[in-house]
């Protein structure tokens, strides 16, 4: 455990170092890290009104999949998960290049914003991989621009990563109960 925590560490320092050094890439990463989530979000909501050469419904079922993933990865297990495995972020123990207010009362594990990114994208990726590979680049952008701002372990995004693809394997296998009759519901079909 202490090998992976060192690893940990020592890949956070080598991405946080670059911090500070560039004002332009500074502003660049700081507007990844802060609210490229808001445009990630809008681009999937957007998807219910677009079909891009596909059947519009598979855009749809992409949506409410992220939607129903965002809220059991991101509102209900991750503050499980902060309060059974509490992990102070990397600002609080360590001297980084912080670039961005955050609260050190928050625990860091697993990113809130990566669980989000991931949550929001995969579930694109399963039904429209064109759009779907835009948005996980998004999204591992958003999720890296945390580690870079200070307020990550690369550990924490890999974690929220995981989550958020465990969850929406799971809303996958049951989309027929799960994903659906919201489809159904919302597109307004008999």
């Amino acid at each position: 455990m202490a090998a992976l925590e060192s690893l940990d560490l020592n890949i956070f320092h080598s991405i946080n170092q670059i911090a500070g050094r560039f004002g332009w890439l500074d502003r660049f990463v700081v507007f990844f890290a802060v609210q490229a989530i808001v445009v990630l979000a809008v681009l999937v909501i957007l998807l219910w009104f677009m079909d891009f050469g596909l059947d519009r419904k598979k855009n749809r079922y992409a949506v409410v999949m992220a939607i129903e993933a965002l809220i059991l990865a991101r509102l209900i297990l991750t503050p499980i998960i902060r309060e059974l495995l509490p992990r102070v972020r990397p600002f609080v123990e360590n001297n980084v290049n912080l670039l961005i207010s955050q609260s050190p009362l928050e625990p860091g594990f697993p990113s809130g914003h990566a669980v989000m990114a991931f949550a929001l994208a995969l579930p694109v990726f399963v039904y429209n991989r064109k759009a779907g590979t835009w948005l996980l680049f998004l999204a591992l952008l958003i999720s890296l621009s945390r580690v870079f701002v200070g307020v990550h372990y690369p550990g924490d995004i890999a974690f929220g990563f995981i989550l958020s693809f465990l969850v929406v394997l799971f809303i996958n296998f049951f989309r027929d109960k799960l994903v659906a009759p919201v489809v159904k519901k919302l597109s307004r079909e008999k």
